[in-house]
């Protein structure tokens, strides 16, 4: 029954994620996931909760749930493509709602929201243009969040690489290794950002920062050859 999953699912999802007790929370996160059909639904309803907490343990669950759908395909070329598993998967159909919570009040509910859709690959595509928005998010940890999904979600999110490329520049390193990372990821596709990548491996504070900088140049191929003597520089 809808109204009777409604209700229960999104408590069933709290006491997965916060009973003291870990068999209990092992316990009820096999009954959701057993239930995916009628769970699912349900807790795209509770993404609309007034309540922050309840909005927050519907979009982590989504998140687990989503998770287990999918795969990350390394290809021939070393980038990355998100691919689901067999079929669609059943989150897939919170998509809406979770592209909703993008812009959501809380930062937890966000930074969820955005790991959920991650796994989704080709089935979170409609939800890119929102989740390219957020790189600009007023919170470290979602645009760091949303950086490496961009990055893991494949072909879905090329359209991405001119926002990522501006995000080279932000202020929060954990920020700008993620982008460096996700450009790398989308490989080729990534080529317009070369000469930024350069500029962060040749002069970025961060050493992290400089070696997914070096990481993604990698990954370019022939457009990657400017960045030639940087590269040979850090040997």
């Amino acid at each position: 029954d809808v109204a009777v999953a409604r209700h229960l699912v999104p408590y069933l999802a709290r006491l997965a994620a916060e009973h003291p007790d870990r068999e209990v929370r092992y316990r009820m996160t096999l009954l959701i996931t057993s239930q995916d059909v009628c769970a699912v639904p349900a807790l795209a309803h509770a993404l609309s909760d007034p309540r922050t907490r309840m909005r927050r343990v519907a979009a982590y669950t989504l998140a687990k749930m989503s998770a287990e759908s999918g795969c990350v395909q390394i290809m021939d070329d070393g980038t990355l493509h998100r691919r689901t598993l067999d079929q669609t998967p059943t989150v897939a159909a919170a998509v809406p709602a979770l592209t909703k919570c993008l812009a959501d009040d809380d930062a937890g509910v966000r930074k969820a929201s955005v790991m959920a859709l991650e796994p989704l690959g080709e089935y979170a595509s409609k939800a890119v243009p929102p989740l390219i928005s957020r790189l600009q998010d007023s919170d470290e940890d979602v645009r760091r969040a949303v950086a490496l999904a961009l990055g893991k979600l494949g072909a879905a999110a090329v359209t991405a690489v001119p926002a990522l490329t501006k995000s080279l520049e932000d202020e929060a390193e954990a920020v700008r290794t993620a982008t460096a990372t996700a450009l790398g990821h989308l490989g080729q596709a990534s080529a317009p950002a070369a000469m930024n990548l350069v500029q962060r491996l040749e002069a970025d504070g961060a050493q992290d920062v400089r070696v997914a900088a070096a990481f993604a140049l990698g990954q370019l191929g022939a457009h990657a050859l400017p960045g030639l003597p940087a590269l040979t520089a850090c040997l």
